[in-house]
């Protein structure tokens, strides 16, 4: 613990280190996908694909689901996740429009901050009930799937 100290002025700054490199494997992944190779892929496939990627992203369970629930008491945490809620939605509606949503951007920077934060739910519902791997993956795909489906009906 020492030697840890030496890095870190506090524990706060310890859990935002912790959250910020959690959240830069999903800033990894929406990157990725900003390229030729995948913006050629068709809408469907595109979309399955970068929501199973980011959910695959996503750190150890257990480590996001504390990290998430102690927010209140840090609001650096809570800061950085609202920051990173906002780059996710631009990127999702950058996205959205690119395949073809005539939705304005700020409905779809709504929406993409809309699927963010399901994804909060997602880690509650994973804590309480505690599915198997395979049911969570498919449930909240499902689920981003059929509401990013709206801004292009």
């Amino acid at each position: 613990m020492g030697s840890l100290c030496q890095y870190f002025p506090n524990t706060e700054a310890i859990l935002h280190a912790i959250y910020r490199d959690m959240l830069s494997q999903i800033d990894l992944v929406m990157k990725r996908f900003d390229s030729a190779e995948y913006l050629a892929l068709p809408r469907v496939e595109f979309f399955d694909r970068l929501f199973r990627e980011v959910t695959d992203a996503e750190a150890d369970e257990k480590l996001l689901f504390a990290v998430r629930s102690i927010m209140k008491a840090f609001p650096i945490l809570a800061e950085a996740d609202r920051a990173h809620a906002e780059q996710i939605a631009e990127g999702l509606a950058g996205f959205f429009r690119y395949y073809g949503s005539k939705w304005p951007m700020t409905k779809l920077k709504r929406l993409g901050l809309y699927i963010y934060y399901i994804d909060g739910g997602t880690w509650a519902y994973r804590n309480h009930a505690r599915p198997c791997e395979k049911e969570i993956l498919e449930w909240e795909i499902t689920v981003f799937k059929t509401i990013a489906d709206k801004c292009f009906e």
